[in-house]
């Protein structure tokens, strides 16, 4: 039951309702610039693009998570950037790339990162592939239905790789010339990396999951260029509260 209730949540197949925004974050226009371009908010704020001056724009984020044109006819555009929100549109950092569709090539483009409290520890055991060491950043409370992420950067762009989990005490084992954190494992989930090498694994913690269990992940990502054709990402840890 508790491996259905982790897995369930890695592959994203439980959403929560949000809580109220924590606070509003406001973005003007000083002609062809957002102003501030770049900001950073909370899990749960709300941002608001307000029009000015004559000409029209929109509030385009670069993956289509929000589209919405920004002009006299809609003088305000409003996201919130809900758990639910997070977890429908996962991105890398959890930043949130955006631009203006007729004034992009003018430079009117922002961000918006969003920072998510984590309970979550780097306990190393990488290993280096042809880039180098491939890099695990895990962000979440674990509180039940609160949003988290594992999110994987520097890894071989279209390889096979497997998510390691292990529920419960672990133990360092050797394995291809590394070290695998996640021994026993107890979770196994293989993807194929994209060709950016870069993954965010998304996740909503399900309502039920008992405090104190230990949870530790790690990357294991096939590629020519480690040491026995297996690259390691660093391991990290948490234990639900």
């Amino acid at each position: 039951m508790l491996l259905r209730f982790i897995s369930t949540s890695l592959l994203v197949l439980v959403v929560s309702t949000a809580n109220a925004p924590a606070a509003t974050h406001n973005v003007g226009l000083s002609g062809l610039n957002f102003v501030p371009k770049d900001i950073t908010v909370a899990e749960g704020d709300t941002v608001v693009w307000t029009h000015s001056g004559a000409m029209s724009h929109t509030v385009t984020e670069d993956l289509g998570a929000f589209n919405q044109p920004l002009n006299s006819a809609n003088p305000t555009v409003t996201v919130v950037f809900s758990t639910a929100f997070l977890a429908a549109n996962p991105r890398v950092n959890n930043r949130y790339d955006y631009h203006c569709i007729p004034h992009q090539s003018f430079g009117m483009v922002g961000s918006v990162t969003v920072t998510v409290a984590s309970a979550w520890t780097d306990i190393g055991f990488g290993l280096a592939g042809s880039s180098g060491v491939p890099q695990l950043a895990g962000t979440g409370t674990l509180q039940p239905s609160t949003s988290g992420s594992l999110d994987l950067t520097n890894g071989a762009g279209g390889a096979f790789a497997i998510l390691f989990v292990t529920v419960g005490p672990n133990t360092p084992t050797p394995f291809y010339g590394g070290v695998l954190a996640t021994v026993p494992v107890s979770l196994q989930l293989p993807l194929t990396l994209p060709a950016s090498g870069n993954l965010p694994l998304p996740f909503v913690m399900p309502a039920g999951v008992p405090p104190g269990l230990k949870l530790t992940c790690q990357w294991g990502i096939q590629d020519a260029g480690a040491v026995q054709g297996v690259a390691l990402s660093n391991a990290v840890q948490a234990t639900t509260p």
